[in-house]
């Protein structure tokens, strides 16, 4: 029995990881939403969408308040700085983020 050629998407949701500085990613925001995080904390779980798929990125003090005046349906660029050390002694992701002006999510066909 042939088969007519099959076009595979995947569905799942990718984890965003940022490991070398200067990474960047490129998506629309799709949906904010909290949840348990390290030790039980709430946090922000941000959701992407570009044209490889969906994508999520868990919030940090430095994410959020990056991205606490975004705009979902916004088209966003993360680049990954590097790490940093604060005053306390913590390591922490440095990112800056940047919202496409004029951009938004298109709306899909009802």
């Amino acid at each position: 029995m042939a088969k007519e050629q099959i076009v595979w998407e995947n569905k799942g949701v990718q984890q965003l990881r940022f490991e070398e500085p200067g990474q960047t990613f490129e998506g629309y925001l799709t949906q904010i939403e909290t949840g348990p995080g390290f030790d039980d904390q709430m946090r922000n779980i941000y959701t992407f969408q570009n044209d490889e798929g969906l994508h999520i990125l868990f919030g940090s003090v430095v994410l959020d308040r990056q991205l606490q005046n975004g705009e979902v349906g916004g088209y966003f660029r993360i680049t990954f700085q590097g790490t940093e050390k604060t005053e306390r002694g913590f390591n922490v992701k440095i990112y800056k983020v940047e919202q496409g002006l004029g951009m938004s999510l298109p709306l899909e066909d009802e």
